[in-house]
């Protein structure tokens, strides 16, 4: 059949199956956590044992909604007597099984352990929550062996890919316009400021700038902006941890 179109009340687009609903809901968000809902499945350690723990949070995947609405504890095997090893924290979609699910993918002990791969095929779909370093011989877990390696979907709420910038105009006059900056060698904790140019200028203002980071590892940081002008604006950010971070920004005005 080479024009399919669903879903519809009644007609051959009436009956749709499981795949072609991920098919066409994967175009509506990227595979992610999606930001701000209840406590973004944030994975943390406490030293209360083998275990860590993924706060309340909801996510997409594949086109398939996840949400979890309570703590969850994972506990993590036994170290290895001798050398370290990397576990990695994940949410698993399952085709198979027809669910989503938290699980604890673990590594391999080695003098210089690598985490392990995910699985992204047919049958199952993994994306990484956090990896966790288990050193050699511990009894717990402890705050600070974790590694946020979250990517969100917010990235997809702004027209276009995320690697681009670009605008419109809309049909009541108003312009949107949106775009990225790369930063790389940045100071944790410590504010850096760059302008940025628009796409077009605003032939009259500009109203408002919004803006958004991600930094490397998936780590938190602030993303600010001033002095909007007709022709630029200047970011301001401060990333949580040293590296490299992502400003994405999207503008409106006449």
């Amino acid at each position: 059949m080479p024009q399919i179109s669903f879903p519809f009340d009644s007609g051959a687009g009436a009956s749709i199956t499981e795949q072609q609903w991920s098919k066409m809901a994967q175009h509506w968000l990227n595979t992610g956590i999606i930001k701000n809902e209840l406590n973004d499945l944030h994975v943390f350690a406490d030293a209360t044992g083998m275990q860590v723990k993924v706060s309340p949070g909801v996510a997409w995947i594949k086109g398939h909604y996840y949400e979890s609405t309570e703590y969850v504890v994972l506990p993590i095997a036994a170290a290895d007597s001798v050398n370290p090893r990397i576990d990695r924290v994940i949410l698993r979609l399952d085709w198979t099984n027809n669910n989503i699910q938290l699980a604890v993918l673990q590594g391999v002990p080695a003098a210089s352990p690598i985490a392990p791969a995910l699985a992204q095929n047919s049958a199952r779909w993994e994306i990484a929550l956090a990896q966790i370093r288990v050193n050699a011989n511990v009894p717990t877990i402890v705050q600070g062996t974790e590694t946020d390696e979250r990517k969100y979907t917010w990235e997809s709420a702004y027209p276009g890919d995320l690697k681009s910038s670009g605008w419109t105009k809309l049909p009541n006059g108003l312009i949107l316009q949106w775009g990225f900056l790369d930063l790389t060698g940045l100071t944790a904790n410590s504010w850096v400021s760059r302008q940025i140019n628009f796409p077009v200028t605003f032939p009259a203002q500009c109203f408002n700038v919004f803006t958004d980071m991600y930094a490397s590892a998936g780590a938190y940081g602030q993303a600010n902006n001033g002095n909007a002008l007709k022709h630029a604006f200047t970011a301001y950010v401060k990333p949580e941890s040293a590296g490299n971070a992502t400003v994405v920004w999207f503008a409106i005005g006449i």
